[in-house]
Protein backbone atom coordinates (compact mmCIF):
# COMPACT_ATOMS: atom_id res chain seq x y z
CA UNK A 1 0.00 0.00 0.00
CA UNK A 2 2.54 2.42 1.23
CA UNK A 3 4.44 1.26 -2.18
CA UNK A 4 1.38 2.29 -4.60
CA UNK A 5 1.32 5.88 -2.60
CA UNK A 6 5.02 6.03 -3.27
CA UNK A 7 4.68 5.36 -7.08
CA UNK A 8 1.53 7.95 -7.59
CA UNK A 9 3.23 10.56 -5.76
CA UNK A 10 6.43 9.67 -8.49
CA UNK A 11 4.16 10.13 -11.55
CA UNK A 12 2.38 12.90 -10.77
CA UNK A 13 6.15 14.56 -10.16
CA UNK A 14 7.01 12.77 -13.35
CA UNK A 15 3.90 14.64 -15.46
CA UNK A 16 4.59 17.84 -14.02
CA UNK A 17 8.53 17.96 -14.62
CA UNK A 18 7.00 17.50 -18.40
CA UNK A 19 5.19 20.09 -18.54
CA UNK A 20 7.98 22.48 -17.19
CA UNK A 21 9.91 21.13 -20.04
CA UNK A 22 7.52 22.13 -22.82
CA UNK A 23 8.91 24.35 -25.57
CA UNK A 24 7.82 28.17 -25.29
CA UNK A 25 5.90 29.62 -27.78
CA UNK A 26 7.36 32.86 -28.82
CA UNK A 27 6.24 36.12 -27.40
CA UNK A 28 3.80 38.51 -29.63
CA UNK A 29 6.77 41.24 -31.58
CA UNK A 30 6.10 44.52 -29.27
CA UNK A 31 4.10 47.04 -31.11
CA UNK A 32 6.22 50.62 -31.01
CA UNK A 33 4.50 53.26 -28.58
CA UNK A 34 2.08 55.79 -30.16
CA UNK A 35 3.13 58.74 -29.89
CA UNK A 36 0.48 61.48 -29.55
CA UNK A 37 0.86 64.95 -32.23
CA UNK A 38 1.08 67.96 -30.26
CA UNK A 39 1.04 71.32 -31.54
CA UNK A 40 4.39 73.17 -31.80
CA UNK A 41 4.96 76.23 -28.99
CA UNK A 42 4.22 79.22 -30.66
CA UNK A 43 7.15 81.19 -31.25
CA UNK A 44 7.43 84.12 -28.75
CA UNK A 45 6.73 87.49 -31.06
CA UNK A 46 6.45 90.97 -29.62
CA UNK A 47 2.95 90.98 -30.68
CA UNK A 48 1.37 90.29 -27.04
CA UNK A 49 -0.79 86.71 -27.94
CA UNK A 50 -4.50 88.18 -28.38
CA UNK A 51 -6.76 87.36 -25.08
CA UNK A 52 -9.99 85.95 -25.14
CA UNK A 53 -12.27 88.34 -25.67
CA UNK A 54 -14.87 88.86 -22.91
CA UNK A 55 -18.67 89.92 -23.82
CA UNK A 56 -19.88 92.90 -22.56
CA UNK A 57 -22.95 94.79 -22.64
CA UNK A 58 -22.78 97.71 -24.76
CA UNK A 59 -22.54 100.72 -22.71
CA UNK A 60 -24.56 104.14 -23.87
CA UNK A 61 -22.03 106.61 -25.16
CA UNK A 62 -22.11 110.08 -22.84
CA UNK A 63 -24.77 112.26 -24.74
CA UNK A 64 -23.59 116.17 -24.93
CA UNK A 65 -26.55 118.58 -24.59
CA UNK A 66 -27.47 120.43 -27.44
CA UNK A 67 -26.93 124.52 -26.77
CA UNK A 68 -30.15 126.25 -26.89
CA UNK A 69 -30.05 129.65 -27.21
CA UNK A 70 -30.49 131.87 -24.13
CA UNK A 71 -33.80 133.82 -24.42
CA UNK A 72 -33.48 137.75 -24.83
CA UNK A 73 -34.29 139.15 -21.34
CA UNK A 74 -37.53 141.16 -21.42
CA UNK A 75 -37.86 144.79 -22.81
CA UNK A 76 -37.77 147.32 -19.50
CA UNK A 77 -41.06 148.65 -19.06
CA UNK A 78 -40.26 152.28 -18.73
CA UNK A 79 -42.38 153.79 -16.17
CA UNK A 80 -44.76 156.92 -17.65
CA UNK A 81 -42.89 160.18 -16.73
CA UNK A 82 -40.87 162.96 -18.26
CA UNK A 83 -37.24 162.12 -19.38
CA UNK A 84 -34.22 163.54 -20.64
CA UNK A 85 -32.55 161.69 -23.93
CA UNK A 86 -30.01 164.21 -25.06
CA UNK A 87 -28.27 167.34 -25.12
CA UNK A 88 -26.75 169.16 -27.48
CA UNK A 89 -24.54 172.07 -27.45
CA UNK A 90 -23.75 175.01 -29.64
CA UNK A 91 -20.79 175.51 -30.84
CA UNK A 92 -20.00 171.84 -30.66
CA UNK A 93 -16.75 171.63 -29.51
CA UNK A 94 -17.88 174.32 -27.25
CA UNK A 95 -14.93 176.98 -26.48
CA UNK A 96 -13.76 179.55 -24.26
CA UNK A 97 -15.58 182.62 -24.51
CA UNK A 98 -18.25 181.20 -26.32
CA UNK A 99 -22.04 181.93 -26.13
CA UNK A 100 -23.05 178.00 -25.37
CA UNK A 101 -26.40 177.25 -25.86
CA UNK A 102 -28.17 174.05 -24.96
CA UNK A 103 -30.51 171.81 -27.01
CA UNK A 104 -32.24 169.16 -24.82
CA UNK A 105 -34.05 166.10 -26.08
CA UNK A 106 -37.30 165.55 -24.15
CA UNK A 107 -39.52 162.48 -24.00
CA UNK A 108 -43.02 162.74 -22.76
CA UNK A 109 -44.74 159.12 -21.76
CA UNK A 110 -47.30 160.92 -19.01
CA UNK A 111 -50.03 160.19 -21.74
CA UNK A 112 -50.64 164.26 -21.50
CA UNK A 113 -49.30 167.62 -22.10
CA UNK A 114 -46.08 168.47 -19.87
CA UNK A 115 -45.91 171.91 -18.62
CA UNK A 116 -42.57 173.32 -16.94
CA UNK A 117 -39.79 174.86 -16.13
CA UNK A 118 -36.45 173.82 -16.29
CA UNK A 119 -32.99 174.85 -15.67
CA UNK A 120 -29.17 173.67 -16.92
CA UNK A 121 -26.62 173.30 -14.27
CA UNK A 122 -22.77 173.26 -14.97
CA UNK A 123 -20.65 171.64 -12.36
CA UNK A 124 -16.65 170.99 -12.38
CA UNK A 125 -16.01 167.33 -13.01
CA UNK A 126 -13.75 167.07 -9.67
CA UNK A 127 -16.91 169.35 -7.54
CA UNK A 128 -20.16 167.39 -9.14
CA UNK A 129 -22.28 168.69 -5.91
CA UNK A 130 -21.98 172.63 -6.09
CA UNK A 131 -23.11 173.99 -9.42
CA UNK A 132 -20.25 176.56 -10.89
CA UNK A 133 -23.04 178.15 -13.79
CA UNK A 134 -26.28 177.82 -14.93
CA UNK A 135 -28.62 178.85 -17.90
CA UNK A 136 -31.46 180.98 -17.76
CA UNK A 137 -35.21 179.00 -16.50
CA UNK A 138 -36.99 177.85 -19.26
CA UNK A 139 -40.45 177.07 -19.48
CA UNK A 140 -42.09 174.48 -21.97
CA UNK A 141 -44.95 173.04 -22.59
CA UNK A 142 -44.13 169.48 -23.95
CA UNK A 143 -46.70 167.36 -25.83
CA UNK A 144 -46.57 163.27 -26.03
CA UNK A 145 -43.35 162.08 -27.59
CA UNK A 146 -40.07 163.12 -28.15
CA UNK A 147 -39.26 166.94 -28.49
CA UNK A 148 -36.02 169.00 -28.54
CA UNK A 149 -36.03 172.40 -26.54
CA UNK A 150 -33.71 175.25 -26.63
CA UNK A 151 -32.84 176.65 -23.20
CA UNK A 152 -33.15 180.36 -22.56
CA UNK A 153 -30.00 182.53 -22.27
CA UNK A 154 -26.62 180.85 -22.48
CA UNK A 155 -23.38 180.08 -20.31
CA UNK A 156 -19.72 180.61 -21.20
CA UNK A 157 -16.44 179.96 -20.16
CA UNK A 158 -14.10 183.31 -19.80
CA UNK A 159 -10.80 183.52 -22.08
CA UNK A 160 -7.79 182.72 -20.84
CA UNK A 161 -7.12 179.31 -19.36
CA UNK A 162 -6.27 175.61 -20.20
CA UNK A 163 -8.95 173.12 -20.94
CA UNK A 164 -11.61 171.85 -18.01
CA UNK A 165 -13.75 169.54 -17.95
CA UNK A 166 -17.46 170.05 -16.52
CA UNK A 167 -20.60 168.04 -16.20
CA UNK A 168 -24.08 169.52 -17.21
CA UNK A 169 -27.67 168.31 -15.58
CA UNK A 170 -30.58 169.50 -16.76
CA UNK A 171 -33.30 170.02 -13.64
CA UNK A 172 -36.66 171.37 -13.05
CA UNK A 173 -38.07 173.87 -10.54
CA UNK A 174 -41.26 173.24 -8.66
CA UNK A 175 -43.39 175.70 -7.41
CA UNK A 176 -40.71 176.45 -4.42
CA UNK A 177 -38.11 176.61 -6.98
CA UNK A 178 -36.39 173.19 -5.51
CA UNK A 179 -34.73 171.76 -8.34
CA UNK A 180 -34.87 168.16 -9.61
CA UNK A 181 -32.76 166.61 -12.09
CA UNK A 182 -34.15 165.06 -14.86
CA UNK A 183 -33.46 161.30 -15.47
CA UNK A 184 -32.74 158.99 -18.24
CA UNK A 185 -35.61 156.48 -19.31
CA UNK A 186 -33.39 153.97 -17.50
CA UNK A 187 -33.83 155.76 -14.18
CA UNK A 188 -30.35 157.47 -14.07
CA UNK A 189 -29.75 160.90 -13.37
CA UNK A 190 -28.96 162.57 -16.74
CA UNK A 191 -25.23 163.66 -17.02
CA UNK A 192 -23.19 165.16 -20.47
CA UNK A 193 -19.72 165.50 -19.83
CA UNK A 194 -18.42 168.39 -21.28
CA UNK A 195 -14.58 169.80 -22.10
CA UNK A 196 -13.96 173.40 -22.73
CA UNK A 197 -10.85 174.24 -24.50
CA UNK A 198 -9.32 177.49 -25.70
CA UNK A 199 -10.34 178.70 -29.15
CA UNK A 200 -7.97 178.17 -32.21
CA UNK A 201 -5.76 180.42 -33.20
CA UNK A 202 -7.95 182.28 -36.11
CA UNK A 203 -7.26 184.90 -38.56
CA UNK A 204 -7.94 188.23 -38.10
CA UNK A 205 -10.48 189.55 -40.84
CA UNK A 206 -9.70 193.08 -41.51
CA UNK A 207 -12.55 194.99 -40.31
CA UNK A 208 -14.68 196.60 -42.76
CA UNK A 209 -14.99 200.73 -43.42
CA UNK A 210 -17.99 201.97 -41.63
CA UNK A 211 -20.58 202.74 -43.36
CA UNK A 212 -23.86 204.68 -42.70
CA UNK A 213 -26.65 202.45 -41.50
CA UNK A 214 -29.56 201.77 -43.26
CA UNK A 215 -33.03 202.04 -41.19
CA UNK A 216 -34.75 199.19 -40.82
CA UNK A 217 -38.79 199.41 -40.86
CA UNK A 218 -40.13 198.20 -37.42
CA UNK A 219 -41.96 194.86 -38.51
CA UNK A 220 -44.95 194.03 -37.10
CA UNK A 221 -45.65 191.72 -33.67
CA UNK A 222 -45.58 187.97 -34.62
CA UNK A 223 -42.80 184.89 -35.38
CA UNK A 224 -40.37 185.26 -37.49
CA UNK A 225 -37.31 183.56 -38.71
CA UNK A 226 -34.78 185.41 -39.46
CA UNK A 227 -31.86 183.20 -40.66
CA UNK A 228 -31.55 179.17 -41.07
CA UNK A 229 -27.96 177.25 -40.65
CA UNK A 230 -26.67 173.60 -41.14
CA UNK A 231 -24.56 171.56 -39.55
CA UNK A 232 -22.25 170.56 -41.32
CA UNK A 233 -21.83 173.78 -43.42
CA UNK A 234 -21.04 173.24 -45.78
CA UNK A 235 -23.39 170.17 -46.55
CA UNK A 236 -22.04 167.23 -48.25
CA UNK A 237 -23.70 164.64 -49.96
CA UNK A 238 -24.18 161.49 -47.55
CA UNK A 239 -23.95 163.65 -44.79
CA UNK A 240 -26.85 164.29 -41.96
CA UNK A 241 -27.77 167.89 -42.31
CA UNK A 242 -29.22 169.29 -39.18
CA UNK A 243 -31.07 172.87 -39.31
CA UNK A 244 -30.92 175.56 -36.52
CA UNK A 245 -33.24 178.44 -37.69
CA UNK A 246 -33.39 181.47 -35.66
CA UNK A 247 -36.56 182.90 -34.52
CA UNK A 248 -37.50 186.62 -33.42
CA UNK A 249 -40.72 186.52 -31.29
CA UNK A 250 -41.79 189.91 -31.36
CA UNK A 251 -45.08 189.15 -29.66
CA UNK A 252 -44.40 189.90 -26.11
CA UNK A 253 -45.68 186.26 -25.23
CA UNK A 254 -44.34 182.69 -25.19
CA UNK A 255 -45.83 181.31 -28.91
CA UNK A 256 -46.48 177.90 -29.54
CA UNK A 257 -45.72 176.20 -32.46
CA UNK A 258 -45.45 173.35 -34.51
CA UNK A 259 -42.83 173.16 -37.70
CA UNK A 260 -40.36 171.44 -39.26
CA UNK A 261 -37.78 171.94 -42.60
CA UNK A 262 -39.17 171.27 -45.74
CA UNK A 263 -36.23 170.51 -48.64
CA UNK A 264 -36.95 170.93 -52.34
CA UNK A 265 -34.48 171.24 -55.33
CA UNK A 266 -34.07 174.23 -56.68
CA UNK A 267 -35.00 173.62 -60.76
CA UNK A 268 -38.37 172.44 -58.99
CA UNK A 269 -39.07 174.70 -55.52
CA UNK A 270 -42.98 173.81 -55.78
CA UNK A 271 -42.10 170.09 -55.12
CA UNK A 272 -41.23 168.78 -51.82
CA UNK A 273 -38.61 166.00 -51.80
CA UNK A 274 -38.36 165.94 -48.05
CA UNK A 275 -38.73 166.60 -44.70
CA UNK A 276 -37.50 166.88 -41.18
CA UNK A 277 -39.75 165.41 -38.12
CA UNK A 278 -42.39 167.89 -36.72
CA UNK A 279 -41.41 169.67 -33.60
CA UNK A 280 -43.82 171.91 -30.69
CA UNK A 281 -42.18 174.69 -29.37
CA UNK A 282 -42.69 177.24 -26.97
CA UNK A 283 -40.82 180.37 -28.61
CA UNK A 284 -39.66 182.63 -25.54
CA UNK A 285 -40.10 186.65 -26.48
CA UNK A 286 -36.90 187.49 -28.44
CA UNK A 287 -34.20 185.81 -30.11
CA UNK A 288 -34.09 182.43 -30.38
CA UNK A 289 -31.90 179.20 -31.88
CA UNK A 290 -34.06 176.38 -32.36
CA UNK A 291 -32.87 172.68 -33.78
CA UNK A 292 -34.50 170.65 -35.98
CA UNK A 293 -35.85 167.15 -34.96
CA UNK A 294 -34.37 164.45 -37.31
CA UNK A 295 -32.19 165.82 -40.03
CA UNK A 296 -31.71 165.72 -43.55
CA UNK A 297 -29.53 163.89 -45.84
CA UNK A 298 -28.58 164.00 -50.01
CA UNK A 299 -27.43 160.55 -51.52
CA UNK A 300 -24.08 160.05 -51.76
CA UNK A 301 -23.68 159.93 -55.78
CA UNK A 302 -23.95 162.50 -57.49
CA UNK A 303 -22.52 166.01 -58.50
CA UNK A 304 -22.54 169.07 -57.07
CA UNK A 305 -26.33 170.11 -56.21
CA UNK A 306 -28.51 173.06 -55.26
CA UNK A 307 -31.66 172.53 -52.94
CA UNK A 308 -33.77 175.18 -51.14
CA UNK A 309 -34.80 174.59 -47.47
CA UNK A 310 -37.87 176.16 -46.19
CA UNK A 311 -39.51 176.48 -42.20
CA UNK A 312 -42.99 175.93 -42.19
CA UNK A 313 -45.56 175.92 -39.18
CA UNK A 314 -48.92 173.92 -38.86
CA UNK A 315 -52.41 175.32 -37.99
CA UNK A 316 -54.89 173.61 -36.34
CA UNK A 317 -55.77 171.77 -39.41
CA UNK A 318 -52.85 170.37 -39.99
CA UNK A 319 -51.88 172.94 -42.63
CA UNK A 320 -48.09 173.89 -43.79
CA UNK A 321 -47.32 177.74 -43.96
CA UNK A 322 -44.09 179.13 -44.63
CA UNK A 323 -42.80 181.31 -41.98
CA UNK A 324 -41.42 185.08 -43.43
CA UNK A 325 -38.80 186.91 -42.18
CA UNK A 326 -39.49 190.85 -40.73
CA UNK A 327 -39.49 191.78 -44.15
CA UNK A 328 -41.90 190.29 -45.44
CA UNK A 329 -40.46 187.52 -47.76
CA UNK A 330 -40.72 184.17 -46.82
CA UNK A 331 -38.08 182.01 -45.36
CA UNK A 332 -35.73 180.35 -47.32
CA UNK A 333 -31.96 179.26 -47.47
CA UNK A 334 -30.19 178.13 -51.15
CA UNK A 335 -28.36 175.11 -49.91
CA UNK A 336 -25.39 173.83 -52.35
CA UNK A 337 -24.71 170.22 -51.96
CA UNK A 338 -21.83 168.64 -53.23
CA UNK A 339 -19.76 165.36 -52.70
CA UNK A 340 -17.46 164.77 -50.02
Amino acid sequence: MRKGIILLVSLALIVLAAACTTTPTSPAQPTAPRIAASTPAAVPSDTPAASATTALSPSVAPTTPIPTSTPAPPTPVIPAGLYITSLDIVPDPPTRGAHLLFYATFANTTGIVQNFRWIVYLYRSDNPLTSFGETTVTMSSLPLGAQTEQSLGFWKLPLGGPCENFVARVAWLDQNNQSTPFLRPDGQVFEKPITVCAPSDLPTATPALPSQPTPIPTPPPGLFVTDLRTDPNPPTRGSDVTFYPTFSNTTNAVQNYRWTIYISTAVDPAHRISETSTLQTAFPVGVSEQKSLGSWKAPVIGPCEDFLARVVWFDQYNRANQFIKPDGSGSEKTLTVCPP
